[in-house]
């Protein structure tokens, strides 16, 4: 179940935007800045928890890195993270360790088009 998480976009703008109108571009900037923050640390949880497989742990750390790449607008993050979760859902480690290493280049593309939107949206 490989999505080609390489024609996703690394940042869904209309998703910030709608974000923005629901909250205000302050506030998702705030969220924005948060995850960011916490992306670190969540990439080298799931890089560790890798080692030991497809783990229940495994599972959990991917699906929430997913959910929070999603609502944040990270399609290709939250994409990537789905087939991770899925490879852990089926037991095969095979493809959790040839997707983990792939991760940090999928969330450093995230946080690049992440942070030029920042850059391009006044703040209030």
């Amino acid at each position: 179940m490989h999505t080609n998480t390489v024609q996703l976009a690394a940042c869904d703008i209309a998703r910030l935007r709608q974000l923005c109108e629901e909250l205000d571009a302050d506030s998702v900037r705030e969220l924005a800045e948060e995850f960011l923050r916490e992306l670190p640390e969540r990439l080298r949880e799931i890089q560790t928890l890798s080692i030991a497989g497809p783990t229940p742990e495994f599972r959990r750390s991917a699906h929430s890195l997913k959910g929070s790449s999603a609502s944040m607008g990270f399609d290709a993050l939250a994409a990537y993270c789905g087939e991770l979760e899925h490879a852990a859902d089926v037991g095969d480690a095979g493809s959790i360790q040839t997707l983990v290493p792939g991760l940090d280049r999928i969330a450093r593309n995230a946080t690049s088009a992440m942070r030029a939107w920042m850059d391009s949206v006044p703040s209030a």
